[in-house]
């Protein structure tokens, strides 16, 4: 699975090309990201060179998700994909940035909390009730524990991030939605990329009843995947958009959204207002993970703070000796 820094590059790349007139062929052999992705890219050009569309080649490579495929087999069917390339490029441009803000925020309290549970024992070091393999098996012990949870964690996520919706996945999801904060964010990411997902394979011509399914489908989320099929059962008894949302769970109160898609069903323009709902959404995404970036590193500063000085005063920390008189 591509990362979002590899999807936003090849993406980029690929627009540049074609809006430049490379044939297709030719763009996917001078793009180079890294050695687990290129002999991927050369089995597209040789797909290529044999006829296939890029978006059947990239998927048999497993370079394309079925939305990029369907995205890009659009843009191929109306002779110009460049503009379908090019949004593909801003959308994983501006999911990397978010990773990266998030996770450069996030590695100064990391590190102080790693310095909190190896500070203290220096002071018995330096005053002999602690030897210096005893320290040093200390210092390997939190780093490699550290390590381990973080190695495990990002593991764990891939898989989660790639795995199937499942009887123990959807107890996974469930647990997610439940929890404060997180529960919150996750509902409002899963969904900003939805809309995302419907706006774009709407603006690229393809029919609803194909788009909306394959939107769904990048939903991360097994509990909301289920709340969003009812929408489609009502689109395929002929309703509109519109309506089908009026009458979900998980969209019924949002005016807001059923009134914009209602605006753009009306005026013939679904795919902009669809993008302007994407557009909230992600706005407002931004917004919490922002303020969640800002509180977060000031918590564990505060801990992190309180344990040093409860190991300082409450008795492993450093003690002056005073010397025996008689």
């Amino acid at each position: 699975m591509l990362s979002f820094w590899l999807r936003a590059q090849l993406f980029t790349q690929l627009a540049t090309l074609s809006g430049a007139g490379i044939a297709p062929v030719q763009a996917w052999g001078m793009i180079r990201l890294n050695r687990q992705v290129d002999p991927k890219l050369a089995q597209v050009k040789r797909a290529l060179a044999r006829g296939e569309s890029i978006a059947k080649a990239g998927r048999k490579a497993g370079v394309l998700t079925p939305l990029e495929a369907a995205l890009i087999g659009a843009g191929e069917g109306s002779g110009d994909p460049t503009g379908v390339l090019k949004k593909l490029g801003d959308y994983y441009t501006q999911r990397d940035t978010e990773w990266r803000q998030i996770r450069s925020r996030l590695t100064s309290p990391t590190l102080l909390a790693v310095a909190a549970l190896l500070i203290p024992p220096i002071p018995q070091l330096y005053t002999g009730a602690m030897t210096a393999a005893a320290y040093f098996t200390h210092f390997f012990s939190v780093t490699g524990g550290v390590a381990a949870l973080v190695l495990g964690g990002r593991w764990l996520w891939q898989r989660f991030e790639r795995s199937k919706p499942a009887p123990e996945r959807m107890v996974w999801d469930r647990l997610i939605l439940s929890l404060p904060v997180i529960g919150g964010l996750h509902r409002r990411r899963c969904l900003a990329d939805f809309w995302s997902a419907l706006a774009m394979l709407e603006e690229a011509g393809v029919p609803l009843f194909e788009a909306f399914p394959m939107a769904v489908n990048v939903v991360n989320n097994g509990v909301l995947q289920q709340a969003l099929a009812p929408v489609l059962q009502v689109l395929q008894k002929g309703q509109s958009l519109a309506s089908a949302l009026k009458a979900s769970a998980l969209f019924g109160a949002d005016h807001l959204i059923i009134g914009m898609v209602h605006s753009g069903e009306s005026a013939g323009r679904l795919a902009e207002h669809l993008q302007r709902v994407a557009n909230a959404e992600q706005t407002a995404l931004s917004d919490a993970q922002r303020r969640l970036a800002d509180w977060l590193p000031r918590v564990v500063y505060a801990l992190v703070a309180g344990w040093v000085i409860f190991q300082l005063i409450g008795g492993s920390g450093f003690h002056q000796r005073l010397p025996d008189v008689g």
